[in-house]
């Protein structure tokens, strides 16, 4: 054999061995298609949730009541008769009416606290906002499917399982949005 073939032989055996041993890349694991819709997420990662959260309710209530009683008698004595009577009455009408509405547009990270068998994924994260001596909360929790991941790494609240969506705020606004010792007191009492 020549040297050239010789060399070219095992050459070729060295290649093939080589490939024969390597470790491949692919994960089953770890594998995204590149054209797949899903964003696969791990625990610890950050995705951005888009709150439009909007809500309305109403309600109203009247009630009217009347009672009367009435209770009379006579005492007969030797000398004199007297009599005696008492009539009670109470009357009460009453009514209200509640309305309220609600609209909360924000956008918070949160982190992934842990996937699911199913892939779907447990999140939970805060923001805190303060400014001109106003502090506010926004916490978030519940679970997200990965289908409803946009390719900007954001999620829409309204496609949050088992929502949590708590908005808190403290400082002047809050404070003079509750009522006062007098109408606390008189709610408490009427």
């Amino acid at each position: 054999m020549s040297c050239i073939k010789k060399t070219v032989l095992v050459t070729m055996l060295l290649t093939w061995f080589i490939q024969a041993s390597a470790n491949s890349l692919y994960s089953d694991s770890n594998y995204v298609s590149l054209h797949s819709d899903k964003k696969k997420l791990s625990q610890g990662d950050i995705v951005t949730v888009l709150v439009y959260e909007q809500a309305s309710a109403s309600t109203s209530a009247g009630t009217d009541t009347e009672r009367d009683t009435e209770i009379s008698g006579t005492l007969t004595g030797t000398n004199k008769t007297r009599r005696a009577g008492l009539d009670i009455g109470s009357d009460f009408s009453g009514g209200g009416s509640i309305s309220r509405e609600g609209k909360l547009i924000a956008s918070v990270s949160v982190k992934v606290k842990s996937v699911l068998s199913s892939g779907d994924m447990v999140i939970k994260g805060q923001q805190l906002i303060e400014f001109n001596d106003e502090t506010q909360f926004i916490n978030i929790e519940g679970t997200i499917r990965p289908s409803d991941i946009s390719p900007d790494n954001t999620v829409l609240s309204t496609r949050i399982a088992d929502a949590r969506i708590t908005y808190k705020g403290d400082g002047l606004l809050g404070k003079q949005q509750q009522p006062g010792f007098f109408s606390k007191l008189m709610g408490w009492l009427f």
